[in-house]
């Protein structure tokens, strides 16, 4: 993966923190993977694509996929959520949020909000006014 980091499209990157988050009980799994450099590059390139069309913009599902794997990382002691890099990473996922939550499904969205949650990250007012409108972009389904 870091040989090709230039090389990654928004999809990739958010299957590289998709992949990172499963891995995240390996005996190999770094004990703190923000330490990592290759994984600060990958960090960076994300947080690129949270705002730059360029490299390419995450969509609902990237956001969301990177967001939740990020969750993983740190729920499993693996990844230091008070350093700085991780930080801005998580201030842009959630702007990132802000701009496709009426494209999420419920999926994206649980997902999102479960991982600001377990982080104890709290999203700001106008964040969790479009997850929750987000929420209910879709028709739900009658009790009847």
């Amino acid at each position: 993966m870091a040989d090709e980091l230039p090389n990654l499209n928004d999809v990739n990157v958010a299957t590289a923190f998709s992949n990172l988050g499963k891995l995240r009980e390996s005996e190999s799994f770094p004990r703190n993977i923000a330490a990592d450099d290759r994984f600060r590059q990958l960090m960076l390139r994300a947080r690129a694509m949270c705002a730059d069309g360029r490299l390419g913009r995450f969509k609902a599902r990237e956001m969301s996929n990177v967001t939740h794997a990020i969750a993983k990382m740190s729920g499993a002691g693996r990844l230091d959520t008070n350093d700085m890099d991780v930080k801005g990473l998580l201030a842009a996922l959630e702007q990132r949020a802000v701009l496709v939550a009426s494209g999420m499904n419920s999926h994206d969205v649980s997902h999102t909000v479960y991982a600001f949650a377990s982080l104890g990250w709290e999203p700001g007012a106008e964040a969790r006014v479009a997850l929750e409108a987000g929420a209910y972009t879709r028709p739900l389904l009658s009790s009847t």
